[in-house]
């Protein structure tokens, strides 16, 4: 008998374990690959600020009960991926979505929850209308938006705080979330 030689099994084993060795490389890789394509983009972020608003009063004409939010810095916000979420005191979160409106005007299609704001033209503006000189959709640094709430709804008094959010929808986060203090009017 002759001794037998463990050469040739000497190569195929090492091809073996190299294609082993690549196979499992390559699937670390693929997973990796589609983890990191399976990311959102991260939600925008933004500093907000609210002016204080007046409380509602007779004979004030359009002035009491707008709510101002001015963005300060961070990113530009694309109206189209923003609601804004209303809670005024004694009632239900209200949300503004749909944004921007097709004219100065809010029209019900444009309000999830109770109907909390003035929806006569002229009531808001800024980057949530699709006119005037903000028109693009796009809500930059040094914008203002404003609407204002129905008395007939609301009726703020002075010490009363309203919160307001900022939310991007696609990736249902807060961008900010203000208090807006109720003053009273002079």
């Amino acid at each position: 008998m002759t001794p037998q030689s463990d050469r040739g099994l000497s190569s195929v084993v090492g091809t073996v374990t190299l294609v082993a060795l690549v196979v499992v490389l390559a699937t670390g890789v693929l997973a990796g690959g589609m983890a990191m394509a399976s990311l959102d983009d991260p939600p925008p972020v933004a500093t907000i600020e609210a002016e204080a608003t007046t409380a509602a009063c007779a004979g004030c004409g359009p002035d009491d009960q707008v709510l101002r939010l001015r963005h300060r810095n961070g990113d530009s916000l694309s109206m189209a991926e923003v609601a804004l979420v209303v809670s005024a005191p004694g009632h239900d979160v209200t949300r503004l979505v749909d944004l921007p409106l097709s004219t100065n005007c809010l029209r019900d299609g444009h309000v999830e929850g109770p109907d909390l704001f003035d929806g006569r033209c002229g009531r808001v503006g800024g980057p949530l209308t699709s006119v005037g000189s903000d028109a693009d959709g796009v809500w930059r640094a040094g914008e203002t938006v404003h609407f204002r709430l129905q008395k007939r709804a609301v009726h703020l008094t002075p010490g009363d705080e309203v919160t307001v959010s900022v939310v991007h929808t696609p990736s249902d986060s807060v961008v900010e979330e203000r208090a807006v203090a109720v003053q009273s009017r002079g």
